[in-house]
């Protein structure tokens, strides 16, 4: 009779000698992980909760999308402690999106792994993970083109330059050689850059505010985010998140 170590050695031996269980494996998770994404996409009529505690919302989700989702016992805990009632009333919504809900309704994050959807607080989510330092180009996110023609309305650049010079009761002419006047004007530069650095500064902010929101406060995880005066932001942070950041950007983009 083999023991458990010299057992557990002809497994691995089988496993490595047959490179098909690799490939069943492969195509049994590429299965899982599309049926994980069709539940997700359901469209559910009428969702409905009131009172009830997040474990049940989480049960309810389950028995709805087929989903394994799962609470992390320290969070179940503080959740349970502090007595959270969810109340909820949505109609015509994907099963996504009511997590989506759920998940911001007290800042939490979730990850989807080994066929089950793991929901924690993001600084347990992402403990331990390696976080990756990368940039994104937010140039055609953040840039205002600047308007010379036809802008003599409040707010623009003209109007303001207009009212600093005391120009009153302009005709169209004279507002389109102003306009050219005002193209030679050394300070279009410096402002417009202005305009696109405060612009960046509010897109890390709006980041900060949307995405695992908890983890960017924190000193010693090693995560950050900063705007860089050419039009870019540099983001140091685990690949779930980075993940979202850049879903994020591309629908920010076709905007």
């Amino acid at each position: 009779m083999l023991s458990p170590r010299n057992l557990f050695l002809c497994m691995a031996l089988m496993t490595l000698a047959c490179p098909g269980v690799h490939a069943q494996s492969a195509a049994s998770d590429q299965k899982a992980f599309a049926d994980f994404k069709a539940a997700m996409e359901k469209v559910v009529d009428k969702f409905e909760a009131r009172g009830k505690s997040f474990q049940e919302i989480v049960d309810q989700l389950t028995d709805l999308s087929g989903v394994n989702i799962v609470v992390d016992p320290k969070l179940a805990q503080r959740l349970g402690a502090e007595k959270i009632a969810v109340n909820l009333n949505l109609k015509n919504i994907r099963v996504k999106n009511i997590i989506a809900i759920l998940l911001r309704m007290y800042n939490l994050s979730a990850d989807y792994s080994n066929e089950v959807l793991y929901i924690s607080a993001p600084d347990d989510l992402y403990r331990g993970q390696e976080t990756i330092t990368r940039k994104y180009n937010v140039r055609s996110i953040i840039y205002e083109r600047p308007q010379f023609y036809n802008t003599a309305c409040a707010g623009t650049l003209l109007e303001s330059q207009i009212r600093r010079r005391g120009i009153i009761g302009w005709s169209s002419r004279r507002v389109e050689d102003f306009e050219v006047d005002l193209l030679r004007d050394r300070r279009v530069p410096e402002l417009m850059q202005k305009r696109f650095e405060e612009n960046g500064e509010k897109l890390v902010q709006y980041i900060k505010s949307t995405i695992a929101p908890r983890t960017w406060a924190q000193q010693d995880n090693g995560v950050a985010i900063t705007f860089n005066k050419e039009g870019t932001i540099t983001v140091t942070h685990v690949l779930p998140v980075h993940v979202e950041i850049l879903k994020l950007l591309e629908s920010l983009e076709k905007k």
